[in-house]
């Protein structure tokens, strides 16, 4: 028979072992939970100072009316002719709020967009032009713009930095594949991939690559040459196409899109923190047990690409059009003195009965 207080080890080891396991848990994978659906723009988007949405739908720029409303107004429209048929490739607010630039989605003789918000009244928007092919666009700071796009000559990715004062535009890497995501981390490090492996050897599909913000800086300033995207950087991880890539305030990894030759599609991933810093550090590349997959769309042939919004702290994800948009939330994992205490109380409350 079990004395009190081998009772007491027991419970208390399993109280331990409790906190060992969620720990592991959330170093395992980022504890995110599915918080249902909401309305958007219809196109690309991104998210406003006090977390409205700001979207593209067609040549129109929709802005939602309040937080969390889904009800969109015209707050101004582009010629007819400047953005594809197909939809702008991305908008991207300034990290001032005051601006914000939209990719035409054209390829060859592409251009981006300059707008500042307080000109938005209703009507045809007034902007800057700049002569730059387009796919995905990440701000490096106030007024530079990194941006992914592929060259019209070779078809093969590139990620640059667009000026927007002197309008100079300085290639930061070249892929031996086609252009991804972009995303910078809280330090300023640059993360992209491959969108589609176009040549034999070097990077694959789904390559996600991380580059010291130290070395964007040198290659900004001309001290050195621009990165070759295969052997260059540090590899996090391949991952569906990289499509779409983003961090969030804890520094998750976002990672969209699809690699459908080899069926590896239908689902988006985001990357835990510690993975992520885990593999930038050197250390073991993303594997999935690091990733908290779903996949919310009920099209067999999903493609997501997501924005994070800090104001509401939740993603919202979409595939395709974003008409709707499903919204993600990280669940506060309790802290392990928390966990502890609870187990030492259980503890306490078993040898409490046991004297009465």
């Amino acid at each position: 028979m079990l004395s009190s207080r081998s009772i007491g080890r027991a419970r208390l080891a399993v109280a331990l072992a409790t906190v060992c396991a969620m720990s592991n848990v959330a170093a395992a994978a980022p504890p995110f939970e599915y918080l249902g659906e909401r309305s958007g723009p219809g196109g690309t988007f991104d998210v406003l100072p006090d977390g409205r949405l700001i979207g593209m739908s067609g040549e129109s720029v929709l802005i939602e009316t309040s937080l969390g409303s889904g009800v969109f107004e015209v707050a101004g429209f582009f010629d007819p002719g400047l953005i594809s048929e197909f939809g702008a490739s991305f908008i991207s607010l300034a990290p001032d709020g005051s601006r914000f630039v939209v990719g035409d989605g054209n390829f060859g003789g592409a251009s981006v967009y300059e707008v500042a918000l307080n000109d938005l009244n209703g009507g045809s928007i007034q902007h800057r032009t700049f002569r730059h092919e387009n796919f995905a666009g990440a701000w490096y700071d106030e007024n530079r713009l990194a941006i992914s796009a592929a060259d019209p000559g070779t078809f093969l990715g590139e990620v640059r930095v667009l000026d927007l004062g002197s309008g100079q535009s300085t290639r930061l890497l070249s892929l031996d594949g086609a252009s991804a995501g972009v995303s910078f981390d809280h330090q300023g490090n640059l993360f992209t991939g491959n969108g589609f492996d176009l040549l034999p050897g070097g990077s694959e599909t789904g390559d996600i690559r991380a580059f010291l913000a130290s070395d964007i800086a040198e290659i900004l300033s001309g001290q050195r040459s621009a990165f070759d995207f295969a052997d260059s950087g540090q590899f996090i991880g391949r991952v569906l196409s990289a499509g779409g890539l983003g961090i969030d305030a804890s520094g998750h990894l976002f990672i969209g899109g699809g690699d459908f030759n080899i069926g590896e599609f239908n689902y988006f991933a985001l990357a835990d923190a510690a993975a992520v810093a885990r593999a930038f550090s050197g250390g073991e590349p993303l594997n999935m047990n690091d990733l908290y997959r779903d996949d919310p769309d009920l099209d067999p042939f999903s493609f997501y690409g997501a924005r994070f919004n800090a104001i509401t702290s939740e993603w919202l994800i979409a595939s395709g059009s974003s008409l709707t948009l499903h919204r993600y939330a990280e669940i506060p994992a309790p802290g392990a003195l928390m966990l502890l205490g609870v187990g030492i109380g259980l503890v306490a409350a078993g040898r409490g009965r046991r004297r009465r």
